[in-house]
């Protein structure tokens, strides 16, 4: 521009003379959106200037807005040497954030917010950051109440409102304020709902338990109902009873009707206000078999009222799900008899069932339960719903004589290979049905082309060349062309497997009537959690590892990350499928996704055929990420990154915000899925009713 200062300094033949003048260049390039050129002049004045934090600064933000993160963030790092200003903390802050690494992204804004507590993007920051709960605590003033402080106290407590709504994140810390006020929407309005039929089993169940049950039924809106208590027993002559004789539409220890639709639950379930009106609709809405909702546990305290804890939200119905969760839901819709998981799983396996995803209910503690984990005598707990899973010996299926074959590709690195074969085959049931194969990607080691031949003269495994460059789905593809085996396992050179018997239980799952796909719990060389599955519609939309980091006996909700359940999708580090699914599907994609993605592509082709994609959370793997061909830290590596994330968007759309595994209330804007919570709303609800029936995405083309 002809009115730039740049130019001005020109025309008079001073410019870059002195610090102060290399410096206005800077500030106008950066005026005018000019930050390649910003940036070399604001390291010239670094380099005339050293002791200038604030050069060091700018130089990072233009090195930023040009796409160089890694010379931002260096530049960020040099100022913080000099001055641990705000500003730099931030930045780096975020840039960690953006890079995943959410813990040294939380120790910045953490920091900011010690020395500068009034710094609302500090607050931002640390609650997208997954630590909601080391935000600073507002409500204690000093002792001397100022003004001056008050209005710290009040300006903070502002600021970390502001960034929690923004972010939508409640810490399961403050569960118990959250859920009471959870603010439930009636259901549309059903002119033809008809009575609702409860049962109440109270057989064993304490008299208080009984009463919070029937005390919360006549709360009930928006619905009319009769309740009948079976089993009541010793109760039946308790003061208890007598809400029947001022009720008439509850009945005390007569048969109920079990061969009517009704809604079934056990004393000591608390319903929400509004369940039995939701749990109607949704069932008359899905037409399903089985309808249930989620809950969590109550404790009633006398003057301190009630205490919410233990949420427990469950995903989509699924077979295998419901064969393993440890919880099941404390109240249920049923077309016909039946409350057992067995008859939960059949409706799943062979009906419809459906879920809806709103606090429905609360399942009674005792306080003296609470403090001293001891039962009360002669009490049982409400619900055959909180039962231990299934036995696997009970729904493990016969063993199986299928061999598996298992396809590696690698670059040199024989050492690590080796690592990887070895625990292969001495971890297996049967090593004999464990058929290897190797893909040699332009190895140029002798020590690979060593190993390789001895490997291949000793009919431990099969190798053969591919001289091109690396592209994870065509080297896989290529190999499984070449093999006949009814199961195959794509595995990365850089695991090792850690459980015994890893064979006989990845062909359990593998060939359950409906499984398209198995993936595996993978670790870090540490022991903490690598990868439980994936999640998709997390965080920034993209397909994220869940439980990264955590350690290894930390299960998750509903102990997703310990045990086999149904996921959206899992890692390409480990990933079993059968033949026929493979050629159905057309293997990955090797034209669009050569490198990235090709895992939860395959996975969303499979789930749309109606096949199941199962996390095996009992198979466990050493994965030393990323070893051979490294990660993606340099901006070329991050562009290609971001080119095929973009195509995998164009291919499935919407489908990869939608997980049907992970429960509405887990789905917030934090890149660290299940740190915090929220409220759907009522449409997000229906829409969840009504497409958590099938455990299929609805896009995509292949």
């Amino acid at each position: 521009m002809a009115s730039s200062i740049f130019t001005k300094l020109l025309k008079f033949g001073r410019a870059g003379d002195t610090a102060n003048e290399v410096l206005r260049l800077a500030q106008a390039a950066q005026g005018e959106g000019r930050w390649s050129e910003a940036a070399h002049h604001y390291r010239r004045h670094v380099a005339m200037r050293p002791e200038r934090a604030g050069s060091r600064l700018q130089l990072g933000n233009m090195l930023k807005e040009a796409g160089d993160a890694a010379g931002a963030e260096a530049a960020y790092r040099e100022s913080l040497a000099l001055r641990r200003g705000p500003e730099a903390l931030i930045q780096l802050g975020y840039m960690a954030l953006n890079a995943g690494r959410l813990d040294e992204a939380a120790e910045l804004f953490v920091e900011v917010l010690n020395r500068f507590p009034n710094r609302e993007d500090g607050r931002e920051g640390l609650v997208l950051a997954g630590a909601r709960e080391r935000l600073p605590h507002v409500g204690t003033l000093p002792s001397r109440r100022s003004l001056s402080a008050l209005k710290r106290a009040a300006a903070g407590a502002e600021a970390t409102l502001a960034a929690v709504r923004r972010a939508d994140i409640t810490a399961l810390a403050d569960y118990s304020v959250w859920r009471k006020a959870y603010a439930l929407e009636a259901p549309p309005i059903d002119p033809a709902g008809g009575v609702v039929q409860v049962r109440v089993e109270a057989d064993g169940a304490a008299p208080f338990r009984l009463r919070g049950t029937l005390q919360s039924l006549l709360r009930q809106e928006g619905v009319e109902w009769r309740a009948v208590v079976a089993g009541a027993g010793a109760v039946a002559e308790h003061p208890t009873a007598s809400i029947a004789a001022v009720d008439p539409r509850i009945v005390i220890s007569a048969a109920p009707n079990a061969d009517a639709p009704q809604i079934v639950m056990k004393a000591g379930v608390v319903l929400h206000p509004l369940a039995l009106a939701w749990l109607a609709h949704a069932a008359k809405r899905t037409d399903a078999d089985v309808v249930y909702a989620d809950h969590d546990h109550l404790m009633q305290t006398g003057d301190d009222g009630e205490v919410f804890d233990d949420p427990v939200f469950f995903p989509a119905p699924s077979t295998i799900d419901l064969l393993t969760t440890p919880i099941l839901p404390t109240v249920i819709w049923r077309r016909t008899n039946g409350e057992t998981r067995a008859d939960l799983i059949a409706a799943v396996t062979h009906g419809k069932a459906a879920h809806l995803p709103f606090l429905l209910s609360s399942v009674m503690r005792l306080p003296q339960t609470a403090r001293s984990g001891l039962p009360e005598p002669g009490d049982t707990k409400p619900g055959w719903l909180e039962a231990a899973p299934t036995p696997a010996a009970t729904w493990r299926a016969e063993p199986s004589d299928t061999p598996i074959r298992v396809i590696i590709p690698t670059r040199d690195e024989a050492s690590m290979l080796g690592t990887c074969i070895a625990s292969l085959l001495s971890r297996a049931d049967r090593p004999e049905r464990v058929h290897i194969s190797i893909v040699d990607n332009r190895s140029v080691e002798a020590s690979t082309a060593r190993f390789l031949a001895e490997g291949v003269r000793q009919g431990r495994f099969e190798a053969f060349a591919v001289d091109e460059p690396f592209n994870w789905s065509r080297l896989n593809n290529l190999a499984g062309a070449r093999t006949t085996e009814r199961a195959l396992l794509f595995l990365n050179n850089d695991t090792e497997l850690l459980t015994h018997g890893w064979d006989s239980r990845l062909l359990d799952l593998l060939e359950r009537p409906g499984v398209g796909a198995v993936g595996a719990r993978l670790l870090y060389p540490d022991g903490s959690l690598q990868h439980g599955g994936l999640v998709l519609g997390i965080g920034d939309g993209s397909p994220r590892h869940e439980g990264v980091g955590e350690r290894a006996l930390k299960g998750g909700p509903l102990d997703r990350w310990r045990r086999p359940r149904e996921a959206a999708a899992v890692t390409g580090a480990f990933l079993a499928t059968r033949r026929e699914v493979f050629e159905a599907v057309g293997g990955f994609d090797a034209r669009g996704l050569a490198i990235a993605y090709n895992d939860v592509d395959y996975c969303l082709a499979v789930r749309r055929r109606g096949l199941a994609v199962i996390y095996a959370g009992d198979i466990e793997a050493t994965h030393f990420e990323s070893r051979t061909r490294g990660h993606d830290v340099t901006r070329t590596r991050i562009a290609w990154d971001q080119a095929e994330r973009t195509a995998l968007v164009e291919r499935w759309g919407t489908a990869l915000k939608q997980d049907p595994s992970v429960n509405p209330h887990w789905r917030t804007p934090s890149p660290r899925p299940f740190d915090g919570l929220r409220q759907p709303d009522v449409q997000e609800a229906l829409d969840w009713l009504t497409a958590a029936v099938e455990f299929r995405p609805a896009a995509g083309d292949r």
